[in-house]
């Protein structure tokens, strides 16, 4: 049975082939501590996951990962952007060009110049160290009236995926407007942003359902966003419940969610030793939850699912994998087969 629960993990390793391709821009403001996040425990957070595990995070709160406003003398040019260069009291030397990809701009009197790598402020004095061989004490000014050499990545669930220009100071929720906002398939609590190599610990979620505005984050050349698809957040219900099948989650599908979109319970359940699997079937991670306690208010233990979970509802005490294993196969593989139905789990 082909299951999703290796998506993001594939996702992660196209990114970072992907973003390598350019060059690797790290956060403003000096290094960035680097921490390791491999999850080590066997107990299923009830948070929601931000972040991937198969990356480092640059730690820190959200606000220390933002880079200081862009100072215009100190922007560093790069192909493609468009510059607005005027000498003052000398219209006939005012133009508008583009950035080669060389690097060159081609300027009267002058000729080609290279612009790419240069800050405004470097770009300046050369004009006017070339100028003043034409024209006595240039008093030259240079802008960039494009700025499109600085690239963000945006794919996954949103309207327009693709590449988009940074321009000037952009933040996380005006750079997902570009790109035509989030569509209703998107998963929040999976989405996440890459970096260079490592994470941005951003909080999809709370950015957009609570309006935490600590999480609208500015961004930098060839940040990476990916948004993933609530698809890919499938779980089957299994056992002793009404309606076994595929239940496709939305953000936030809990363990009793799930349980309640398959009709809830059989009368013969145990309902205080409910499965759920994760990982590979040949060496999973089984956790046991006591649900008859979290419905009656006696335990908090209610789990968000991931994608490709499996829970099992036992009618009988099962102490061993094989035993699992066994009885859970033969509806696994009729799933496979397409002979059950699946059932969608909408957020209230």
């Amino acid at each position: 049975m082909k299951t999703v629960r290796n998506v993001h993990n594939v996702i992660l390793i196209i990114s970072l082939l992907f973003i390598m391709g350019f060059s690797v821009v790290g956060c403003a403001g000096g290094k960035s501590e680097i921490r390791d996040t491999r999850d080590q425990s066997s107990v299923v957070s009830s948070q929601p996951s931000v972040v991937s595990n198969q990356l480092p995070v640059i730690s820190g709160p959200s606000h220390a990962l933002r880079p200081q406003p862009l100072e215009m003398g100190s922007y560093i040019i790069g192909p493609e952007d468009i510059l607005d260069i005027r000498v003052l009291r000398h219209e006939d030397l005012a133009i508008v060009t583009q950035v080669q990809a060389n690097g060159m701009i081609t300027y009267p009197f002058i000729g080609d110049i290279k612009a790419a790598g240069l800050t405004i402020h470097e770009l300046q004095k050369d004009i006017i160290k070339r100028l003043s061989r034409y024209v006595k004490e240039p008093f030259v000014t240079v802008l960039v009236k494009e700025f499109n050499s600085k690239k963000v990545f945006i794919l996954g669930e949103v309207r327009a995926p693709g590449v988009y220009p940074l321009k000037r100071y952009t933040t996380l929720l005006e750079e997902l407007t570009l790109a035509g906002g989030i569509t209703d398939k998107a998963d929040l609590s999976s989405a996440y942003i890459v970096r260079g190599v490592a994470l941005l610990p951003v909080d999809f979620g709370r950015l957009f359902l609570q309006a935490d505005l600590s999480q609208n984050i500015p961004l930098a050349g060839n940040d990476f966003i990916y948004i993933p698809s609530l698809a890919e957040k499938r779980v089957y219900v299994l056992g002793e419940v009404i309606k076994p099948g595929v239940v496709e989650g939305r953000s936030r599908l809990t363990l009793v969610d799930a349980i309640s979109s398959t009709g809830g319970f059989k009368v013969t359940a145990v309902k205080n030793s409910v499965k759920i699997i994760r990982g590979d079937l040949k060496n999973p991670e089984i956790i046991d939850i006591d649900v008859e306690a979290v419905l009656s208010g006696k335990a908090l233990d209610n789990p968000i699912l991931k994608g490709g979970d499996i829970i099992y509802v036992p009618a009988t005490r099962l102490a061993k994998w094989n035993e699992f294993l066994t009885q859970i196969l033969p509806t696994l593989q009729a799933i496979n087969l397409g002979l059950t139905p699946s059932y969608y789990f909408f957020s209230k």
